[in-house]
């Protein structure tokens, strides 16, 4: 089926054309909107938002990896939101962003799906991390127009709402506050050369027989270096940094 047999969700257009299928029997299919260029999994065959880290690690013992991008995502918020002084980051792992970002005397607030990953962080960085479902989580009256900066890294493309998503993020922010999202580029040379080679048959990807993909939605970033000077963006991860107003105006980097 080369067409989708449902909207867009983001934009609820219908133009959703084929675009790859993860699992062994391709059945987890995924369409990109011709609209506004959303690529949507089809939900019929399940979905598995219970992916987490499974190992934790003291987030003031810095280690490369995945502790380095944390360190360079402060850095792009210091650099351009000079002003910040209090961030919320939902889907906050081992708490290191928010180790910084206290370390720095900023006010913090931490969101994770499970209660153990939420006691973790929180004794760690001894901060405030809530166990929640980030499309169910209704904030406390303390915590509404509170932050500067709200952060997803890595998990806007785990929920299915979209523009639930970012309306739970402006109910966050103070207003004139950013919010930053970083996720996978769907169009990142790495990722279209192992979708063609998969296509031209050449490279089959083995999934275990109960594998039900995380991203529910996949996006696309094109650099707009035009838009605001020093910004870029990185072909393989793509970072956003912007003010949710009727107008983004994005600073761009990994």
């Amino acid at each position: 089926m080369n067409r989708a047999n449902f909207s867009c969700r983001l934009c609820d257009g219908n133009r959703l054309r084929f675009y790859y299928a993860l699992g062994n029997a391709d059945q987890f299919r995924y369409y990109r909107c011709d609209g506004c260029g959303l690529v949507n999994l089809d939900l019929a065959n399940g979905l598995d938002q219970s992916q987490c880290h499974e190992h934790f690690h003291e987030p003031a013992e810095s280690t490369a990896g995945w502790d380095a991008m944390l360190d360079a995502t402060f850095a792009f918020i210091e650099t351009h939101v000079p002003d910040a002084r209090s961030l919320c980051d939902i889907g906050c792992g081992n708490g290191r962003l928010l180790y910084l970002a206290k370390q720095a005397g900023w006010k913090t607030l931490g969101l994770e799906m499970t209660d153990d990953a939420a006691t973790k962080a929180a004794n760690a960085v001894g901060t405030e991390v809530i166990a929640a479902d980030f499309l169910e989580f209704d904030p406390p009256p303390e915590h509404i127009e509170s932050y500067d900066v709200v952060c997803l890294r890595h998990v806007i493309e785990h929920l299915p709402d979209s523009r639930l998503a970012m309306r739970k993020i402006r109910k966050l922010l103070k207003p004139g506050g950013y919010a930053l999202l970083e996720f996978p580029n769907i169009e990142a040379p790495d990722k279209r050369v192992k979708r063609w080679l998969a296509n031209a048959g050449w490279h089959r990807r083995k999934f275990r027989p109960n594998f039900m993909p995380g991203h529910c939605n996949e996006l696309v970033l094109q650099p707009r270096p035009d838009r605001q000077q020093g910004a870029y963006a990185d072909p393989k991860n793509s970072m956003r940094l912007s003010r949710l107003a009727s107008e983004l105006k994005p600073a761009i980097r990994q």
